[in-house]
């Protein structure tokens, strides 16, 4: 794959099997990136990447992967399916991209639903079915 390529697209659809990816993630709905809010929430509100928040993602079989704060914390679902930070240390939540569109994905949370964007652009597990509405883009972070 070439490494200057801002996806993690290849052509059989699979995520490139390497142990870590240093990403970060941009909802093809709003346009927007990723960052997190002041209370520990992840919205999808910055409309450039310099505020876009550098995320590990830690690669698994099947294209499951964790999720990380890069250098801190995993990432977790909670019991409202907000997609927040795991303050409690427990085992690491799963998550499972499926693609949707040659370099857009879905990302599916272990309570079983899909990460879709509120009307206040947080990031939310609450939607059935991959869609558009559930795409997202990643934008690979060579330098950091």
């Amino acid at each position: 794959m070439n490494r200057n390529r801002n996806d993690i697209y290849q052509s059989n659809g699979n995520i490139e099997p390497l142990d870590l990816l240093v990403v970060q993630i941009k909802s093809d709905l709003n346009n927007n990136y990723v960052q997190i809010g002041w209370n520990s929430l992840f919205y999808a509100t910055a409309s450039s990447y310099l505020d876009g928040k550098i995320l590990s993602f830690i690669l698994l079989p099947n294209n499951q992967i964790y999720i990380r704060i890069h250098g801190g914390r995993f990432l977790t679902v909670d019991d409202d399916g907000d997609f927040t930070i795991d303050f409690t240390n427990n085992q690491p939540s799963i998550f499972k991209l499926d693609r949707i569109d040659n370099m857009k994905y879905a990302i599916l949370a272990q309570n079983g639903k899909y990460i879709g964007i509120g009307d206040d652009g947080r990031l939310i597990a609450n939607v059935d079915n991959k869609s558009e509405e559930t795409a997202f883009k990643f934008r690979i972070v060579n330098y950091y």
